[in-house]
Formats: C-alpha cells, structure tokens, sequence
C-alpha cells in the first residue's frame, strides 16, 4: 500500500505503475494531491484501489460502481465490501465473484444464477453445493 505526501511523489509513482496516460493526464491537471483524491473520475479510482492505493477511498462516491466493477473491485481488494450494494451484482458478476471469494455466498440471491453457473461453482468450490437451488426457473 502507497501513500503519498506530496503531488510530487504521486507523480513519480505513476511514471513506474503501469497506468494509463489518461491518469497521468487527469494527476497533472490538478494542482494539489487533495485536488487529485477528491476529483479523481471513478474508473481511474477504481485501478487505484483495485492497486492498493488506498488514500483514494475517502473521496470514493460507493453508490456509483455498477455490478461488474464491484465484482472486479472485491476480486482484488475483498475489504470494500461493506461499501457494495449486493443487488447490483447480475448474474455474470455474482460467477466472477464467487469464483474469487466464495464467501460472499452469503449476499447472493442464488436463485439468480442458472445451473450450468452453479455446475462451474460448485466443480471449482464444492462447498458452495448446499446454496445450490433445488429447482431453477426455466
């Protein structure tokens, strides 16, 4: 986990982490590092804290990350899930995450996933076989 002091530092950081040019652009348009954190458009917020960039989290608007960015998100950094509103997650994004954390059964609706998405999860994870609905809608 990076932290940064200064704008300057950030700066550095993001000449070496692999991101795009678009956050390098959007880093030096701000004139200070609050600026940065604070105005920080949501999919670059995103790479930051899926990248442990956790200094990105204050400024975080929660209620604007869709299904398949929480479930990208909570496939790395599993500890924003307090912040997920579960009923955005589909059916795709629910496979995705339970793939990665099967834990989070706990906030699936299960009937939501279809039988051939709980063959793959259950031949990956068998423990999540007593969730598994006895009858699916057809």
């Amino acid at each position: 986990m990076k932290t940064f002091n200064t704008l300057e530092e950030l700066h550095a950081e993001w000449e070496i982490n692999g991101a795009c040019k678009e956050g390098k652009k959007f880093n030096h348009s701000c004139k200070t590092l609050q600026e940065v954190f604070k105005k920080c458009p949501l999919n670059f917020r995103l790479w930051r804290l899926m990248h442990g960039y956790t200094q990105f989290e204050k400024h975080c608007n929660w209620n604007e990350i869709q299904g398949y960015d929480w479930a990208k998100l909570l496939t790395y950094k599993p500890k924003y899930a307090k912040y997920c509103d579960w009923n955005k997650l589909d059916y795709y994004d629910w496979v995705m995450l339970l793939d990665n954390h099967p834990r989070f059964i706990k906030y699936c609706n299960a009937e939501m996933l279809g039988k051939l998405n709980w063959e793959y999860l259950i031949q990956r994870h068998p423990q999540l076989k007593v969730y598994k609905p006895k009858k699916f809608k057809s």
